[in-house]
């Protein structure tokens, strides 16, 4: 069990880039328990942990793609659907462009500045309140 801000909730960062994992972590704030990861180090942390509040994770990426980890992590628990938030610099594949379409969740276009990313983040935990996530 992790401990928990009052308010803030726990987010999976998810990325390929390190550098953008820990400016995503810094814009986030300390009021949210943070943990980042590739997207093949996703798969492992959710297999053993899905009490995330907000699954944030880069569409497409070199390793494990967004939308890889969103099928597997849904398939293994349905309620992680709602909880993913997309970042994108466009979806530029068809693949991409039909999941999207598909499963209609929250995107953050990049370039987004820390206000949008807050806000989207705020805007899910009010849809989805914290703790709905966690497991007994």
């Amino acid at each position: 069990p992790s401990s928990r801000p009052p308010d803030g909730g726990r987010v999976l960062v998810v990325d390929d880039e390190a550098g953008i994992r820990d400016a995503l972590a810094r814009l986030i704030g300390r009021e949210r328990v943070v943990t980042c990861v590739s997207g093949r180090e996703a798969l492992a942390v959710l297999e053993g942990d899905d009490s995330f509040d907000v699954i944030l994770s880069d569409l497409l990426m070199a390793d494990v793609s967004g939308m890889e980890l969103y099928r597997v992590a849904c398939a293994r628990r349905p309620a992680l659907a709602e909880r993913f938030v997309f970042m994108t610099g466009g979806a530029a594949t068809t693949e991409a462009r039909a999941f999207l379409e598909e499963v209609a969740p929250r995107v953050l276009e990049k370039p987004f500045d820390a206000q949008e990313l807050r806000a989207a983040l705020s805007e899910l935990q009010a849809r989805v309140p914290l703790g709905s996530g966690h497991t007994a």
